[in-house]
């Protein structure tokens, strides 16, 4: 098994361990088969592009985290989704209020920007409820 192979299969088993998803609920939310989640967690296949997109679509993270030999000894950001490499947050010591103000504004800015790329710049899209 190459390296990469390797780190793409335990990040994915951390990952789907992490958030508490078997490997049925995995393969539903990547929209792959239980075997090929399966496969992939025992290092069994090299992962193509489309299977490596599906997973990071499905933990909301950057394809590119799911290669990341560090990926378990990162801290996540638990609202920035697939910008969590465009996002630095310290939040320790906030409230969960706090929190929670900081992840509504990481989602409006992260939608903001998704639209900009899309060419739909919509101002008031950044107007938080």
């Amino acid at each position: 098994m190459n390296r990469s192979n390797w780190f793409f299969s335990h990040n994915t088993h951390y990952l789907r361990k992490k958030r508490g998803w078997t490997q049925e609920q995995l393969a539903e939310k990547a929209n792959v088969s239980v075997n090929e989640v399966s496969k992939v967690e025992r290092g069994l296949v090299i992962p193509r592009l489309n299977i490596l997109d599906s997973f990071a679509d499905a933990f909301e993270i950057p394809a590119s985290l799911l290669l990341d030999p560090h990926l378990d000894r990162r801290a996540e950001v638990p609202c920035a989704g697939r910008y969590t490499d465009m996002v630095t947050l310290e939040m320790d010591g906030m409230t969960a209020e706090e929190q929670a103000m900081v992840c509504q504004l990481v989602r409006v800015a992260a939608q903001h920007f998704h639209d900009i790329r899309r060419g739909s710049d919509d101002p008031d899209k950044l107007i938080i409820k």
